[in-house]
């Protein structure tokens, strides 16, 4: 009974919104896509599909990319990722599965630099530069088990903290940050047994 329900209504949750479907004339406008929306569809493949012991999407509470780069600006993203390869280039359980050039103008660092950037919602070089991208992809021809994730994660938080000092980063920031870390290195896993000295 009563007056059948405007499915235009589903997409608003306050009563002023209510009221407003209510008034002549109103149309629902299109939502707006933010860029951070863009950047989740673009990184898309390295996030579960769900079933299994996966991490959760980037579009949970918290984990939204996008404002962090208009706080941050480039250069706490680009003294990540050089503060990260420059430990991962003296770490011995996982050196084997990077290039032999890991120095601050290597194509690593900025291909890191880059994607962190554009991810966390900066401008798209990297995306320009190499197209989609396709982490998990790019990652499965390296066999990644739960300790080489573990080490990459050790590697990422400790330059996350020096990155955090050198351009004082607020407590919000480095959890964004390192939720972000943990979720994707989790996900990049391909392997159940050890990778081995050679890879």
């Amino acid at each position: 009974m009563g007056r059948r329900r405007d499915p235009r209504q589903d997409q608003y949750t306050t009563d002023v919104q209510r009221d407003a479907i209510r008034s002549p004339g109103f149309r629902p406008l299109k939502p707006r896509t933010h860029r951070g929306a863009t950047l989740r569809r673009m990184h898309d493949d390295t996030e579960p599909r769900g079933g299994g012991n996966e991490p959760p999407k980037t579009d949970a509470p918290g984990a939204v990319p996008g404002p962090l780069h208009a706080r941050l600006g480039d250069d706490p993203f680009a003294t990540l990722a050089e503060r990260l390869y420059s430990r991962i280039d003296r770490d011995p359980r996982i050196r084997s599965l990077f290039p032999e050039d890991l120095g601050p103008s290597s194509e690593s660092v900025r291909d890191m630099r880059e994607f962190l950037v554009q991810f966390f919602g900066g401008a798209p070089e990297y995306s320009r530069r190499k197209g989609h991208p396709r982490l998990r992809a790019r990652h499965m021809r390296f066999p990644i088990d739960q300790a080489a994730r573990d080490a990459w994660l050790e590697n990422a938080i400790g330059a996350l903290r020096d990155t955090a000092s050198l351009h004082a980063l607020d407590g919000a920031a480095i959890a964004e940050i390192e939720a972000y870390l943990a979720r994707t290195s989790q996900f990049m896993m391909n392997r159940e047994e050890a990778h081995g000295a050679g890879g």
